[in-house]
């Protein structure tokens, strides 16, 4: 660790999100790819426009997975990463490898990275 950087454990606790959208407007992302410690990794699936911090992932419309901490990987196939307070946290949300994710496309739970400007 560099000096002032902080640990997964100096963030302040996640707070459970209740959210519900309608069944229509959910498009799946990908799939729940690992678990690691207090980190979901979520695979997203090709050519769908890559999602920004803070954009709301569900495992159904009306079951909040949580916010994206951190994106990672190829643009065209990014890894998102849902922070969690602990392990036990996500087995109580009984979140599990290989589920499938989904997003909200038109709304205000939804930011997207925009391709030309990281290319600059």
């Amino acid at each position: 660790m560099t000096k002032g950087e902080l640990a997964l454990e100096d963030l302040p606790p996640i707070e459970d999100l209740s959210i519900s959208v309608p069944q229509d407007q959910c498009v799946l992302l990908g799939n729940i790819l690992n678990i690691v410690d207090k980190l979901v990794v979520v695979q997203g699936l090709k050519d769908l426009p890559a999602l920004d911090l803070d954009t709301v992932l569900f495992l159904e419309c009306n079951k909040p997975l949580g916010q994206v901490f951190d994106v990672f990987g190829p643009v065209i196939e990014p890894l998102y990463c849902v922070r969690f307070n602990s392990n036990d946290h996500i087995r109580e949300k009984e979140v599990a490898v290989g589920m499938p994710v989904y997003f909200v496309p038109k709304s205000n739970y939804t930011n997207y990275v925009f391709v030309a400007q990281l290319m600059k």
